[in-house]
């Protein structure tokens, strides 16, 4: 697959994908209750560290595939 292909999935549908996954997780910690987990705080977020992961990621799809 030309570079000009792999492109736009890498800036559009990965982050796109990786940031649906990241806003189901509080719908997870809220199902645990139910199935017997149990937390000493409730869960947080962190948008800082979540957008960082989200890049960390993105560079290195970008490395592998050496887009421009």
């Amino acid at each position: 697959m030309p570079i000009t292909k792999k492109y736009p999935i890498i800036r559009g549908c990965v982050p796109k994908k990786l940031l649906v996954y990241a806003s189901k997780y509080t719908h997870e910690f809220e199902d645990s209750h139910s199935f017997g987990w149990k937390y000493d705080t409730e869960p947080s977020h962190d948008w800082s560290t979540l957008i960082a992961n989200k890049n960390a990621e993105l560079q290195r799809l970008t490395a592998i595939y050496k887009c421009p």
